[in-house]
Parts: C-alpha cells; sequence; structure tokens
C-alpha cells in the first residue's frame, strides 16, 4: 500500500488523472467526496462513458475500464 497527497481531501483533480493513467491493472485508489466529483468530470470531458447515475455518496465505489492508456467507461457500485 502507497500514500499520496494527491488524494487528498481538497486537491485538484489532474494529479489524479495521472496517477490513473500510469497505474498497474487492478490498482485500488481511495480518495474523498470532495475530489470524486471533479475527477469524474473531468473523465467524462476526455470522453469517458459513465454507465448509470453517477453516485457520490460516502463509500461508493467507482469501477474504470482502462484501454490505450485512458478510462473509456466507468459505473458506480452502491455502498453497502
Amino acid at each position: 500500500m502507497e500514500t499520496t497527497d494527491a488524494l487528498a481531501e481538497g486537491r485538484p483533480f489532474e494529479p489524479v488523472l495521472a496517477l490513473l493513467a500510469g497505474a498497474a491493472e487492478h490498482t485500488v485508489l481511495c480518495t474523498h467526496g470532495d475530489v470524486l466529483p471533479d475527477v469524474l468530470d473531468a473523465l467524462v470531458r476526455r470522453g469517458t462513458q459513465v454507465d448509470g447515475p453517477a453516485d457520490m455518496r460516502k463509500g461508493v465505489t467507482w469501477v474504470l475500464e482502462r484501454k490505450g492508456g485512458g478510462v473509456v467507461r466507468a459505473h458506480a457500485v452502491p455502498p453497502p
């Protein structure tokens, strides 16, 4: 496990996009509720297709599908 300030509360989305681009397959990232909407919005602007509602509740899990270095699809798994 590694920690990074890029995923900390109140941080900009750009470093998170860089983490996603360089992450190994099956990597899990954990961030805060104020960072997630900005990251998702940025992914959508870059062409990511979001399947289903954009759930931002505490404990939600987002599954991202990557191809060619970019995120092409995303969907939320509701919190337990």
